[in-house]
């Protein structure tokens, strides 16, 4: 089976074509429109980013510790590169402020609309700031994963975090 005919792949959640509940961050097909606008070249690695631990044993939570440290290594970067004489209680408040999970970081995800594609079980909560957060921060790991490297990863988090757009690739492939 070929990538393109792996993404054909048809699996049906709640009645609705995956790729359509997914095609919202990254298109595979190369159409403008997602909300990061990034294609992922592996749509595997979109899917477990948002399966909750809930749902599958195959889950998204060793994305989102990848993408967490994405996360906290962009925020210090930026501080940085604004102030380098920043306090380091400044800097880790920075840090924690972005990477709260009820505040920043689930609501970036609900921007996203991650708790309308996060794959979760009927007696989980897919809009509570866990979920959603965990979910953020596994689709910023999956396409650290995606890419190889973390400078795209962090560079769509930045665009996400700015309210913007991210291109597919800024450096790589």
């Amino acid at each position: 089976m070929v990538a393109d005919e792996e993404y054909l792949v048809v699996n049906y959640l709640k009645g609705e074509r995956e790729e359509e509940r997914l095609g919202f961050l990254g298109r595979k097909d190369g159409r403008e429109g997602g909300l990061i606008s990034y294609t992922f070249d592996s749509i595997v690695l979109l899917r477990r980013a948002v399966t909750h631990a809930s749902f599958s044993e195959e889950n998204n939570k060793a994305l989102s510790i990848l993408g967490a440290s994405v996360i906290e290594a962009s925020v210090a970067l930026k501080s940085l590169a604004k102030d380098m004489d920043i306090s380091p209680k400044d800097l880790n408040r920075k840090i924690s402020e972005v990477c709260n999970m009820e505040s920043s970081c689930a609501k970036e995800g609900l921007q996203l609309g991650l708790q309308k594609v996060v794959r979760v079980s009927p007696k989980t909560d897919s809009s509570s700031p866990a979920v959603v957060c965990g979910a953020f921060r596994a689709v910023i790991g999956a396409i650290a994963v995606d890419t190889g490297n973390f400078d795209d990863a962090s560079r769509v988090f930045v665009a996400v975090l700015d309210g913007k757009t991210a291109s597919r690739r800024a450096s790589s492939k």
